[in-house]
């Protein structure tokens, strides 16, 4: 595995810029795909219903509304792959795993379902590149952008960072594809980790 990627450096943008920013550019990929890396263990999924479920307890509900969006994210990866490009995420998943992480993955799942390359790895891989701190929220736009991500301490989205260098890119998208050949499908390790788990406590 190569030396720890640099840590982007760029113009700051809020949530909404950041959005706003993000958009365009996604569905102009054209080349060489996009690459998520993922490495917080929960987020709050603001306008998720799913998600607002889950929050309040209602596990059932929450599978039920993924389910119920299956037709409309199955027109979202029909248009990703009629514009030309796909999507690949890696996901760190630690010991134990969070009720956030529990919800995400049978998400996950059903993206990997419909068009999504998903696939998930251990704190253990990714432990000689955070001797110094927690590896960033990542996220490559073709050719043209990358993304640091940013949180705060509950999870909710803050803003970014944008770098339009072409060697940050490249460094960031070599290094997620290098985790993601290391990485175990979504499904399998949904079968092998997430099935059979009882209905998370969120209080």
């Amino acid at each position: 595995m190569r030396d720890l990627p640099r840590p982007l450096t760029g113009e700051q943008l809020s949530s909404e810029e950041y959005l706003e920013d993000f958009y365009p550019r996604f569905w102009a990929i054209g080349e060489q795909d996009f690459w998520k890396f993922e490495r917080l263990q929960s987020f709050q999924e603001q306008g998720s219903d799913s998600w607002e479920a889950f929050k309040r307890g209602d596990w059932l509900e929450a599978l039920h509304l993924i389910e119920e969006r299956r037709d409309s994210l199955k027109e979202y990866y029909e248009r990703v792959s009629s514009s030309g490009f796909t999507t690949y995420r890696v996901r760190v998943v630690e010991e134990e795993i969070t009720p956030y992480l529990q919800w995400q993955i049978h998400s996950l799942k059903q993206r990997a379902e419909l068009g999504e390359h998903i696939r998930i790895i251990g704190q253990a891989d990714i432990g000689a590149f955070e001797r110094d701190g927690r590896l960033p929220e990542i996220v490559t736009v073709g050719t043209n952008a990358t993304y640091q991500v940013l949180y705060d301490h509950t999870g909710v989205l803050t803003g970014a960072v944008r770098s339009d260098r072409p060697e940050d890119l490249a460094m960031w998208r070599n290094f997620i594809e290098e985790l993601y050949q290391k990485g175990e499908d979504v499904s399998s390790f949904f079968e092998r980790r997430v099935a059979s788990m009882k209905p998370p406590r969120t209080t």
